[in-house]
């Protein structure tokens, strides 16, 4: 993974996606350039933020059967 001034891969950025997709400054910053100019990598930015958007909202509207309790303990 490349640091500092040095300019980022398509590579890096996939190792770096979970840090992007949850808003790491610094790996947000490390990334930028290259993020602005690279189709492919943005997209793939897009479609990771949806997917964990997703799996995060994929619960919301279970509801917990009322003798729940009841039937596991």
């Amino acid at each position: 993974m490349n640091t500092g001034t040095q300019k980022t891969t398509c590579a890096d950025v996939a190792d770096d996606l979970a840090a992007i997709v949850s808003g790491d400054r610094q790996a947000l910053e490390r990334h930028a350039e290259h993020l602005a100019s690279c189709d492919p990598c943005r997209d793939l930015r897009h479609d990771a933020t949806r997917a964990a958007t997703a799996a995060h909202d994929a619960g919301d509207d279970y509801v917990v059967p009322v003798d729940l309790e009841r039937r596991v303990l």
